[in-house]
């Protein structure tokens, strides 16, 4: 069962509605639930479906926009709280964040090992160009290399 990170409702001060409109930050997706007099309208967000969050602050309240690309419309979420709407935001974008690392997770990890290995290999090659190792010990090292990779 995922974890209610956080949640921000929009203040009926502000509104004048009997119910607020609601955002439910959870470890895996967001629940966007915007209640009616007669009916609930109620989405579910994952995070690989979000691609930006805007915050806009102003002085008595701040309003906060969810970017969705996962066919369902736009969240806008007015009047909220400043801080509630600042601490959602940065839980948002640290979950996007995480999310799209992950899925491209493999392809980021090849990226770094391959000049990692190019870097040890000139350095071996200039070791044995110094004359500090021998022919030996550098193709002993390069096969090493080899065998890690």
């Amino acid at each position: 069962m995922p974890n209610l990170l956080h949640v921000v409702r929009s203040m009926r001060i502000f509104t004048g509605e009997i119910h607020p409109t609601s955002l439910y930050i959870y470890d895996d997706y967001m629940v966007y639930v915007k209640r009616g007099i007669i009916r609930r309208n109620e989405a579910t967000i994952s995070y690989n479906h979000v691609s930006q969050v805007y915050l806009r602050r102003g002085y008595l309240a701040s309003s906060l926009e969810v970017i969705n690309t996962g066919g369902v419309e736009n969240i806008l979420v007015k009047w909220l709280p400043i801080e509630q709407a600042a601490r959602a935001k940065k839980l948002i974008d640290q979950k996007i964040f995480h999310t799209h690392a992950r899925i491209t997770g493999k392809h980021q990890d090849m990226g770094r090992e391959v000049p990692d290995f190019e870097r040890k290999l000139a350095r071996l090659k200039e070791l044995k160009l110094k004359g500090t190792i021998s022919r030996g010990e550098f193709e002993k090292r390069r096969r090493e290399m080899l065998k890690s990779v």
